[in-house]
């Protein structure tokens, strides 16, 4: 049953690996990885969970004036999503009754985390839910989009500019507690822009969307910043993967 399916308990994490080697643990966002007890963040090495348990959220209620949604009126799942998809956040399997743009929130809360965090070393997994479908992004994001788009594509880029920010503001709190310098940052995504969203050019110049093996797919940025490292960034053409 879907209730009982997700990461096995056997499973070792990199976070049940750094907790015993004396690191704080904590996963801000998504876990798309089971929610039945067992098989939720806390049951595999994060100490602290602070984001939903399924595969999506709605970002923001759905009556916020603060915030512009664009269904896909073509898409199915689109459809269902804005019909049936909750608000949901919980902290440590507890609900919480916030309702603000999920994007801000979890950066807001990965800021707070850092701040908090003292002198001891920790390992904090951000999973932003951006872009995603339902397409939903703050209202002064998407009126500073160039006027000729169409609106799914206005709000889309919204949605990555509000992520731009929210990892601008995680870097910020690294530098101010000053922990930048002795932390690795990995940027990264689990896979390319989706087709149903029909914006021609959201993986260019790749081929194929999310869902498929082109290019377009699986294809997706890998950033690390080392602590120690030159400031020429040094590029990389080798595949990797994140499995």
């Amino acid at each position: 049953p879907q209730s009982e399916r997700g990461l096995p308990p056997s499973a070792v994490t990199l976070a049940e690996r750094l907790t015993a080697a004396g690191y704080q643990t904590a996963l801000i966002g998504k876990w798309h990885l089971g929610g039945a007890p067992g098989y939720t963040p806390t049951n595999q090495g994060f100490e602290y969970f602070y984001g939903f348990l399924g595969g999506a959220s709605m970002f923001a209620q759905r009556d916020d004036p603060s915030v512009v949604g664009a269904q896909l009126t073509w898409s199915g799942l689109d459809n269902f999503l804005w019909e049936r998809l909750p608000y949901v956040l919980e902290r440590n399997g507890e609900p919480q009754v916030e309702r603000g743009y999920q994007t801000d929130i979890f950066a807001a809360a990965a800021v707070q985390y850092i701040m908090q965090a003292g002198e001891a070393p920790f390992f904090l997994t951000v999973a932003f839910n951006a872009p995603h479908n339902p397409l939903q992004a703050p209202r002064e994001l998407v009126d500073a989009q160039h006027d000729n788009l169409p609106e799914r594509q206005q709000v889309y880029y919204a949605m990555i500019e509000s992520l731009d920010a929210g990892i601008g503001a995680i870097l910020d709190a690294l530098e101010a507690s000053g922990a930048r310098e002795r932390t690795l940052i990995i940027v990264t995504s689990d896979n390319g822009g989706a087709g149903y969203l029909r914006i021609a050019d959201v993986n260019a110049p790749y081929r194929g969307f999310k869902a498929n093996l082109w290019e377009g797919g699986i294809r997706v940025p890998l950033i690390i910043q080392r602590p120690d490292a030159d400031s020429d960034p040094l590029r990389i053409d080798d595949p990797v993967s994140l499995l």
